[in-house]
């Protein structure tokens, strides 16, 4: 994983989960578990790297699961 992306996700994360290894071994999901008062920074900063949220699943009090896909553009609206 691209040290800087795991560096945003260390920063915000209780946990991080890199899925779908590519062969260059950079992950194009990433599933964290954090506090939900970092989930709008968290998911700006990863946006900057090409990852987009997927999946928000918030969970007991004030914790959150999210999920990113990396994809290459992001999608316009």
């Amino acid at each position: 994983m691209e040290s800087s992306v795991y560096n945003i996700c260390w920063e915000f994360c209780y946990e991080v989960i890199p899925a779908c290894i590519s062969g260059e071994g950079s992950p194009s999901l990433l599933i964290l578990n954090l506090p939900i008062n970092f989930s709008v920074q968290l998911e700006n900063r990863l946006s900057q790297k090409g990852y987009r949220c997927t999946r928000f699943q918030p969970h007991g009090e004030g914790a959150v699961i999210m999920r990113f896909k990396k994809v290459p553009l992001a999608v316009g609206n």
